[in-house]
């Protein structure tokens, strides 16, 4: 009798183990289907979320060459927002030409950016004729630049290539440019715009305040970009675009889903009648959201039959 109720016992502590070992089992199983749900949710917006950032894209290329200049899309920083039904965008028009051109443009406004991102004289001269020498054909180097036995005594496998810039990736090749600087640099350079000039009308703000700056350091007097900069500052919305005949631009869009989730594009795009001519593709984050305050008064709702459906 005392065995069997030992036995019992026994049996007893086994069944209430197993059945917590399958209890732990079961909670470790859901966890797991609750996390997964929730990655797969996650996938899916996020999905979402480029997928309509990706279309809108697609739609800046058409407003850009939409048939009625009264709807016509600007390419001098105004900012475009949409309400849709699974959330809202944003996308932010920069026409190359509103840009420097590291092939192409004049010294002063390649100064000009150069000054605007680096306060030292001497790295500022050094940077300036490195990019300088990168684009030359020829090895002669220039009192403060780089051939390519700088390039070697720096350690580095690679010399200029002496030919264009192929993108402005490539900037960050040249000596002494790092990854801040570049940064920095690169809302303010192009190598699309193959001009000696900046358009004023399609330039930011802040490139036309470098350049300002630049121009009075060598007491060069621009009645032109003055005007500009005085109207940009009293009203971005009512600015007159001077396209000048503008065919290649920086879109960039940022989308915010109901659920939380949100994705941002940059490209580079030459917009036809039916279609884009895609030069740059870039998913991530900018170092700006173009959700940010202090881009207030350059934003635009925009409503038409693309709004409706989304």
């Amino acid at each position: 009798m005392k065995k069997n109720k030992h036995q019992s016992g026994f049996a007893l502590v086994i069944l209430i183990w197993i059945l917590s070992l399958l209890s732990l089992m079961a909670a470790s199983f859901t966890q797991t289907i609750r996390r997964e749900i929730s990655i797969s949710n996650s996938l899916k917006i996020n999905a979402s979320g480029l997928a309509l950032a990706e279309t809108w894209v697609m739609i800046s290329g058409l407003m850009l060459k939409h048939a009625n200049p009264q709807k016509r899309w600007l390419g001098n920083g105004t900012i475009y927002h949409a309400n849709l039904n699974s959330g809202e965008i944003r996308v932010q028009v920069i026409s190359e030409i509103g840009k420097v051109d590291i092939n192409t443009a004049k010294d002063e406004l390649l100064k000009a950016v150069i000054n605007e991102v680096i306060s030292d004289d001497k790295q500022q001269n050094a940077i300036f004729e490195a990019i300088l020498d990168w684009r030359d054909a020829d090895d002669d180097q220039r009192p403060s630049g780089a051939e390519a036995s700088q390039y070697s005594k720096s350690g580095l496998i690679y010399q200029p290539s002496n030919q264009a810039f192929q993108s402005i990736e490539e900037l960050q090749l040249v000596l002494g440019i790092n990854n801040q600087i570049f940064a920095e640099l690169e809302d303010f350079i192009t190598i699309y715009s193959e001009k000696t000039e900046v358009n004023y009308g399609l330039a930011s703000e802040p490139l036309l305040r470098a350049i300002l700056n630049q121009y009075q350091k060598q007491n060069i007097h621009d009645i032109e970009l003055e005007n500009q900069l005085l109207n940009r500052q009293k009203n971005f919305k009512q600015l007159e675009e001077l396209n000048d005949n503008a065919e290649i631009y920086t879109i960039i869009v940022e989308a915010r889903i109901n659920d939380g989730a949100g994705a941002v594009i940059k490209a580079v795009i030459k917009p036809e009648q039916q279609s884009s001519l895609i030069f740059d593709w870039r998913y991530g984050q900018q170092r700006y959201s173009l959700f940010d305050e202090r881009f207030k008064n350059q934003v635009m709702v925009f409503q038409n039959e693309f709004t409706n459906n989304d």
